[in-house]
């Protein structure tokens, strides 16, 4: 596969309108070579939105980032990003900057040092999207 194909298929996910067309142009992508990565993100929020006295608690968020190499953003356009994230596809429509997600907040009964509430997320996101984790090239944490 060249890059070309690659970038076409990169091109192909933007343009996806249903959440079956994603699963198949995520298939696509990476048969045409591309790859794809997990990136867990951390969150600070109030435990209610609505009293900022109510104290904070952290919240986890996993996302697939769809990676593309420099040659590829040649082909795709001037202003393509080097990653394309896909969270909530509400409406099963999908745009630049959209993005799957999924996460977790620790709990006493779950907490955040132990693998298993992470893994569980990352594979939620995964059955979500009709990947396996031989489909994930890395996975990007930030701590």
């Amino acid at each position: 596969m060249t890059t070309h194909d690659v970038a076409t298929a990169a091109k192909a996910l933007q343009q996806c309108t249903t959440e079956d067309e994603v699963k198949d142009a995520l298939k696509n992508y990476l048969k045409a070579g591309g790859s794809l990565a997990l990136k867990w993100a951390q969150e600070e929020n109030l435990i209610d939105s609505n009293d900022y006295t109510s104290g904070t608690e952290i919240r986890y968020e996993v996302v697939l980032q769809v990676l593309t190499s420099t040659d590829d953003l040649e082909d795709l356009s001037e202003d393509a990003e080097p990653t394309m994230e896909y969270i909530n596809l509400e409406d099963a429509v999908s745009i630049s900057g959209t993005t799957w997600d999924e996460g977790f907040t620790p709990s006493p009964e779950n907490p955040d040092d132990e693998a298993t509430p992470y893994t569980e997320a990352e594979d939620r996101l995964l059955q979500k999207l009709n990947l396996t984790r031989e489909d994930i090239s890395e996975i990007i944490e930030p701590w």
